[in-house]
């Protein structure tokens, strides 16, 4: 088993291992000073099947940051768990109730280090993934959460349980406007996602002619474009109507306007959103652990956001 630390300070990389050594004595512990020795290495140890069993990273590597290098880590290593190390407490992203979990504050103590373990090891243990419920969120006021899951198969959650879908259609249309992060889509890019034109059609005229009918304009639109706008306006109010069995205000959080559909995960009164991308994103160190090596799987425009890592958002 190893565990690894990577820091670009030296004198803090060598007190991080001698602790390390300390809290695992069984272990075979590494330090490096940048993140290209450290996915070196982690691609090396899972070609010779060795363990990585935990990851302690700098949050701020000279030349990268280190929620990129987690997100390396874990494509390489998916069952790696990761703990960030930072000067800095407001980088301190801690979730679920249970204090900074997976951040240790420089400079750390062993006592520190075995604390994060066991809390994260415990948690972990408890949810793997996003599906549970946040218990800081009762403690201040918020009494409905919707969990939403993008990393593996994509789904979301209220009180453990899968959201009653009345379609697929209604459920993809969600995981494409979490994908999108707020941003607001137009008709036709949902149409090219949920029902992408056939490239190989025999009828290339009629191909043409539907992907011209999703670009055209607000007004003298084509019927196909007419009928296309309906059938979303359709699928937005499913999904609406099945935020509601979460929350009476839920259906808020979709924003529908003409021929542009987004969502916001702004907490409404009585309800809050948490959603694993998005904690990722902006340096959640529980939502690094239950990344998997796995994004949306299941849709072929989805692609992970790597660029927009970055813990100072």
């Amino acid at each position: 088993m190893y565990v690894i630390a990577a820091d670009d300070e030296p004198l803090i990389l060598n007190s991080m291992t001698r602790l390390l050594h300390a809290v695992f004595p069984d272990a075979q512990v590494r330090g490096f000073g940048t993140a290209q020795e450290v996915e070196s290495f982690a691609r090396e140890a899972v070609a010779s099947c060795a363990n990585i069993a935990y990851a302690f990273l700098d949050l701020r590597l000279r030349g990268e940051n280190g929620l990129r290098l987690a997100k390396a880590i874990k494509d390489i290593s998916p069952h790696t768990k990761i703990v960030f190390s930072t000067a800095y407490a407001d980088y301190s992203f801690g979730l679920r109730g249970d204090g900074n979990t997976g951040f240790v504050m420089k400079p750390a103590t062993e006592g520190d280090i075995r604390d994060c373990v066991a809390v994260l090891d415990d948690v972990l243990r408890r949810e793997p993934s996003y599906r549970g419920e946040f218990p800081t969120d009762a403690a201040n006021g918020r009494h409905e959460q919707l969990m939403i899951r993008t990393f593996g198969d994509f789904e979301a959650f209220h009180h453990h349980e899968p959201l009653p879908w009345e379609s697929q259609e209604a459920k993809d249309l969600l995981a494409l406007l979490i994908h999108a992060r707020t941003a607001p889509l137009t008709d036709a890019r949902i149409a090219d996602a949920l029902w992408p034109v056939d490239a190989d059609s025999t009828d290339a005229r009629d191909a043409g002619a539907t992907r011209m009918e999703r670009q055209s304009g607000h007004t003298g639109r084509p019927k196909h474009a007419f009928a296309l706008s309906l059938r979303i306006r359709g699928l937005v109010k499913s999904l609406r109507r099945t935020l509601q069995t979460v929350h009476p205000q839920a259906g808020k959080l979709i924003c529908h306007s003409h021929n542009t559909t987004s969502v916001s995960t702004d907490p409404i009164d009585g309800l809050t959103v948490h959603c694993d991308l998005f904690d990722m994103l902006h340096g959640s160190a529980y939502a690094v652990n239950t990344y998997y090596g796995e994004y949306l799987p299941a849709y072929p425009w989805a692609s992970f956001p790597t660029a927009d890592l970055d813990p100072d958002l």
